[in-house]
């Protein structure tokens, strides 16, 4: 269809009514423009994926040669009138021409061959070669196509914009005009051609663009919902799209809670220069003393800069809302910056601290742990400060950091079961240096490929996070004693020959050779004035023996050799392929005994799983290492079929000569023979997939196993899975999540999602959301229970809405504590 609603055009492109969609949603008044987004060095937290339906930015098509050059003018229709006198053609009755890469479309088109000027009569249309259309009663173009004039426009662009006015004016290049304007970037046709009320619009009598100044303005903004007027703006102004960054408010942010109580956040862009921006964000809250975050983004020749801080003067208070304690101040800052300093070197930081372990949860600051600050990550509710340098060619890499913590985890209260006590952090390493090197030489050495790996770090550590002195009267829990020290230095060299024969086998010989030097002091004694701390958390009184804390040099180390060997067998039936593939490897190397007094601090982590189960050296670090003589073998089996259909499973197993304590016990490695790995996935129709992989013990019990499935059907989608992980009585889990989305009708949804611990048989998290979504607008409104208990910060209902518009990109949300 065409008419009023039908598109906008090609001179005003987007930006006239982005910024009123924006004082829809959030306020009136200035409005600044995106800041600029700075590429990051690592991966990080990305933000939230949209979902599929989610309005998308279509690619408009390339620019099309019509071979009539810049002067060229073709014409078609019925008649054609010249009046060479007057310098004009007349055409009429289904005109349709090109001109200056333009198909021009009316029931009357009128030249003027002296001035070049174009003028459209009756169901006029001008498309461009970017496919943007412009629609018109009355259109008069100049002879470059950039002045012009219009009454009854419309106009469509890409990321299906519409625009209408009644009168649209190109004063200049710069310059654009609409009386009597509409934007909108949701259908305005139904399926059957006929008009349709869009999901939402703006409507002004003048929009003013003003690209010299890189500024919109508008008069008498309203902004309608389903055709009903929601907000009123007499003056609105902001940048337009293709301005740089400009000074400005940006979307303020909402909330309600216990806690906080009504909360207002208004973030402020100040544009300082092209490559420097400040944000001064203050947090109006009802029930506290406001909140200040400030973050400070530069661009530099050499890299970027990105630091964010919060501040606060208040008092500790629960998740009631109750105060309690002094008023001090509580801070925190998060911030990163990665700089060249040549073509091979380079160098950053990160630093991620807190005045109180829960003030990003007490004041809800966003993106605290999805953003990576730096080349190393920690785990949830840990900070990690962070100083690296690194050095990286075609062949080689090296590494220097400095590593700091500080653990945010809430344990249980001995004193108060209700409350938690923060994990103390001074029973953390201080990591200074960790060096990390590898060098690949491009050349073959014995007609195999060399790798070396050297690694060195110093752990300082103010506290033992292993052992206290033994209860007494004045201190019943025990009180700290000095934490182990160690200095690590390791080389590890590897090489590696393939072999590959005419039926098919390959064989990989290879050796190994791997040596650690360490220096340990204040190493804790073993006296009977020493209990250690169990991992269930109990004291117990120490082996009698010397107390020994001097400082020690200790050597290990471990050669390996052996061989890698596959044979895959590939058929090809009609659409189906199938290739199975037997897989084993033997490592061969003396049986070397760990050394107790040798910290594991690289290798705590552990999980034997199909990553891992082809691995000479199972351990992720150095500290801990395999020994003896193993065998590795497995089967692997792929069947492919038509339309995307697939199947795949991995089954494996170890082998020892001789058994050995040092593997989680739940694995079965420490034994003669392991535990079966088994891994699948498989795609039996289209957009239904089930995996699982896990481990199988000798009497058919699953001690590790992961089992799930992601399905995505018309108007239901969603994925399920369970974890369980016995493996290691310290660490052991269970759990099932799932969640989904069903559309009961076209543009009607729900969504549920939710995580049981089945260990303490309780949710820790549930919620139901109503959706509602078209091609422009996505509505979420969310009702989550949230079970988790953080220190005096317990459960809460929240309720929240989520709104994603399309061409703006925004989302604001409102949260609701209903406890």
């Amino acid at each position: 269809m065409r008419g009023a609603w039908e598109a906008r055009s090609r001179f005003d492109k987007l930006a006239l009514l982005g910024g009123g969609a924006l004082a829809f949603l959030f306020a009136a008044g200035a409005a600044a423009q995106t800041p600029f987004e700075l590429p990051m060095r690592s991966p990080s937290s990305v933000a939230p994926v949209l979902q599929n339906d989610t309005p998308s930015t279509p690619t408009p098509p390339p620019p099309t040669d019509d071979g009539l050059g810049q002067h060229g003018f073709y014409l078609e229709a019925n008649s054609l009138t010249r009046d060479d006198k007057n310098n004009i053609w007349i055409a009429r009755g289904q005109v349709e021409a090109r001109y200056q890469d333009h198909v021009l479309r009316a029931d009357e088109v009128i030249y003027n061959t002296g001035t070049g000027a174009v003028t459209l009569n009756g169901h006029g249309q001008v498309i461009a070669a970017d496919g943007t259309a412009e629609f018109g009663d009355h259109m008069v173009l100049d002879d470059k196509m950039k002045a012009g004039f219009a009454r009854g426009f419309s106009a469509h662009e890409t990321q299906n914009i519409t625009v209408a006015a009644d009168v649209a004016i190109r004063r200049s290049d710069t310059v654009n005009d609409l009386r009597r304007a509409i934007y909108t970037p949701c259908n305005v046709c139904a399926t059957d051609g006929s008009a349709k009320e869009p999901t939402w619009s703006i409507q002004a009598t003048k929009m003013v663009e003003d690209r010299t100044r890189h500024l919109v303005t508008y008069r008498n903004a309203v902004i309608r919902v389903k055709g009903i007027p929601v907000f009123y703006a007499p003056v609105f102004w902001h940048p337009d799209p293709d301005s740089p960054p400009t000074s400005g408010l940006l979307a303020p942010r909402f909330l309600y809670n216990r806690k906080l109580g009504l909360s207002y956040e208004q973030p402020y862009l100040q544009v300082i220069s092209p490559s420097t921006q400040l944000f001064i964000s203050p947090q109006i809250d009802t029930n506290v003393n406001p909140f200040l975050n400030l973050e400070w983004r530069e661009r530099f020749y050499s890299g970027e800069l990105d630091v964010r801080v919060g501040y606060t003067y208040e008092q500790d208070f629960d998740g009631h809302g109750n105060k309690f304690g002094d008023l001090t101040s509580r801070s925190f800052v998060l911030g990163s910056g990665a700089f060249d300093l040549t073509p091979n070197w380079s160098w950053g930081f990160g630093v991620e601290r807190t005045s109180d372990p829960l003030l990003f949860e007490k004041y809800a600051v966003p993106t605290v742990f999805d953003d990576t600050r730096g080349i190393f990550n920690t785990d949830a509710q840990r900070l990690l400060a962070q100083l690296f340098a690194t050095r990286q060619d075609t062949d080689s890499y090296f590494s220097v950091s400095l590593l700091g913590f500080q653990g945010l985890r809430q344990l249980p209260n001995p004193k108060n079961p209700s409350t938690g006590i923060t994990e103390d952090n001074s029973v953390f390493p201080f990591v200074a240096p960790l060096i990390e090197g590898r060098w690949d030489p491009d050349y073959d050495i014995a007609g195999g490929q060399l790798h070396f790996v050297g690694s060195a770090v110093v752990l300082e550590r103010s506290e033992s996070p292993y052992a206290v002195t033994a209860p007494t009267s004045a201190s019943p829990g025990g009180a700290p004693v000095p934490g182990p020290d160690s200095r690590r230095a390791s080389a590890d060299l590897d090489w590696t020959r393939t072999f590959t024969f005419s039926d098919g086998i390959r064989l990989e010989p290879y050796a190994d050779l791997r040596g650690n030097i360490y220096n340990l002091s204040d190493i804790t004694p073993t006296s009977s004035t020493v209990s250690v701390l169990t991992t269930d958390g109990l004291l117990v009184p120490a082996a009698s023996g010397p107390t020994d804390a001097k400082d020690k040099t200790l050597l290990n180390g471990v050669p390996t050799v052996g061989v890698n060997f596959s044979w895959p067998f590939i058929r090809q039936s009609g659409g189906t392929t199938i290739v199975l593939e037997p897989i084993a490897q033997l490592a061969i190397s003396p049986n070397v005994k760990i050394n107790p007094e040798i910290p594991n601090e690289d290798s705590v982590v552990f999980q034997y799983d199909e990553t891992s189960l082809f691995e000479a050296d199972k351990f992720p670090g150095y500290d801990v290492f395999d020994s003896g003589q193993r065998l590795n073998i497995g089967g692997r089996a792929t069947f492919n079929w038509d339309g995307g259909l697939s199947a795949k499973l991995l089954v494996g197993q170890t082998f020892r000569a001789a058994p050995t304590s040092i593997f989680p016990a739940g694995t079965g490695l420490n034994k003669t023979s392991s535990d079966w790995v088994v891994s699948a996935d498989i795609t039996p129709i289209a957009g239904l997939s089930f995996y699982g992989r896990g481990l199988i013990d000798d009497v058919g019990d699953f001690p590790l196993a992961e089992l799930g499935a992601n399905f995505a059907f018309q108007g239901l989608s969603g994925y399920i899975r369970y974890q369980v992980d016995n493996t290691d009585p310290a660490t052991k889990f269970s759990d099932v999540e799932g969640g989904g989305e069903f559309y009961f009708t076209k543009h009607w949804g729900l969504g549920l999602s939710g995580v049981r611990d089945l260990e303490f048989n309780a949710w820790r998290l549930r919620d139901i959301s109503l959706i509602y979504k078209d091609e422009c607008i996505r509505v979420q409104v969310i009702y989550q229970h949230q079970d988790t208990i953080q220190g005096q910060l317990g459960s809460s209902d929240t309720v929240l809405l989520r709104l994603t518009l399309a061409t703006l990109g925004a989302e604001g949300y409102r949260d609701t504590d209903l406890r």
